[in-house]
């Protein structure tokens, strides 16, 4: 429908690039409009949920009116709508766009809660919102989308990231700044922990009393679970020991586990077909991935003989 364009309301953002809106102005003045805007009714006018380029464009042409799609729905909604169509952008910025993930991310956790880490149990069932869900309505990978939350994140620790020209290049400069922090934390530790020495505990509280990055390998075999309640999961203990464990290891030190096949693809992650497409596969991360370590490819088989 027709909408006067001095009866909606909308707050003009910061930092529009004018080059792009002087683009559009001059596609809508030779098109025409090609997607509606969309308004929802506030206080007797409207106030735009979505399209502040293609608005700000029309004024600019002397529109008076413009084509508009009227929804009853509530700001969070909105914004849901409005970071969607600024992800389908194609000249959008990398940072831009990972931190627009990272709100989309933050947005649907709010609404559903955040998902458990591990497997849910057959009773328990599916219960929160996932790193996988948000990758399945982005119709994207595990790996890629960590990928971005992690870069929302450093950009967060550091806004000149943004001067990076391309996504790539953002990521080996956070990895190696990464792998300078923690040989900056290891020269601060203590050299004279003590080896040799058994201690009996619960496997996180123990790990949560030793430094960070103070542990050259680990060898261990999984789920440390023997001595409790059969009805417990094993996931409930065994990935917030990945995570302490990820945090005591020294960069660059390996970490060994005992485990079968079947747990060997639930910690890698897998590689699944994309689609018709020859040799094209899609990596889904691994509980192991997540937590931050690098799995290698095949694992090493340790055969018993008589």
């Amino acid at each position: 429908m027709l909408i006067p364009i001095s009866e909606i309301q909308f707050k003009q953002t910061e930092g529009i690039d004018e080059e792009q809106l002087a683009q559009l102005q001059e596609s809508i003045k030779e098109k025409g409009l090609s997607h509606q805007i969309i308004v929802r009714q506030a206080n007797g006018s409207y106030e735009l949920v979505s399209g502040e380029k293609r608005l700000l464009a029309a004024k600019r042409l002397g529109w008076v009116e413009i084509e508009a799609t009227v929804r009853e729905i509530d700001s969070a909604e909105g914004e849901e709508i409005r970071l969607h169509e600024n992800l389908k952008r194609f000249n959008l910025p990398w940072w831009e766009q990972v931190i627009l993930v990272e709100r989309l991310h933050q947005l649907r956790q709010a609404k559903y809660g955040e998902a458990k880490d591990g497997r849910p149990s057959k009773e328990e069932g599916k219960v929160g919102w996932s790193i996988r869900d948000t990758a399945r309505e982005l119709q994207v990978g595990v790996g890629p989308l960590s990928e971005d939350l992690s870069l929302a994140r450093a950009l967060r620790r550091d806004s000149t990231l943004k001067n990076v020209k391309d996504k790539k290049t953002a990521i080996r400069l956070i990895r190696i700044a990464e792998t300078r922090h923690r040989a900056e934390l290891e020269a601060t530790l203590p050299s004279n922990l003590d080896g040799d020495q058994v201690f009996f505990g619960e496997s996180t509280a123990v790990l949560t009393q030793l430094p960070s990055t103070s542990i050259h390998h680990c060898i261990t075999d999984p789920p440390w679970i023997n001595f409790f309640e059969p009805s417990l999961r094993l996931d409930e203990r065994t990935l917030p020991v990945f995570r302490e464990l990820y945090r005591v290891l020294k960069h660059g030190a390996f970490l060994f586990i005992f485990c079968g096949l079947d747990d060997y693809a639930y910690y890698a992650g897998t590689d699944i077909p994309v689609g018709d497409v020859e040799n094209r596969v899609e990596h889904r991360a691994g509980e192991l991935e997540k937590v931050g370590f690098k799995v290698g490819k095949t694992p090493l088989i340790w055969q018993f003989f008589k």
